[in-house]
């Protein structure tokens, strides 16, 4: 019986990461802080975050992902297919 489990791709660096949320935040007209108050993300972690000073912790992202209808595929590997089309058309522009 052949093994059903795949390899995940690896998850991307801190930069890469921190380049998508900054260009989420950008296409949804955003401000850093009204991106920690629409979360609940400090503002310091988050500021950490978009700099790629620290890897997002999941529970943070979890809570970015339902706030603005992204998923974690697009934050952490950089999958685009499950963006809403008005992130898409926006963020697929930067890549």
């Amino acid at each position: 019986m052949e093994d059903a489990r795949k390899p995940l791709p690896p998850i991307t660096s801190r930069q890469a990461i921190a380049e998508r949320l900054c260009q989420t935040r950008e296409a949804l007209g955003l401000r850093q802080i009204d991106v920690c108050r629409a979360t609940g993300i400090r503002p310091t972690a988050y500021s950490n975050y978009e700099t790629g000073r620290n890897r997002p912790n999941v529970e943070d992202m979890i809570r970015y992902a339902e706030v603005f209808g992204v998923t974690l595929d697009w934050i952490y590997r950089g999958d685009p297919s499950g963006l809403p089309h008005r992130i898409a058309k926006v963020v697929l522009k930067y890549g």
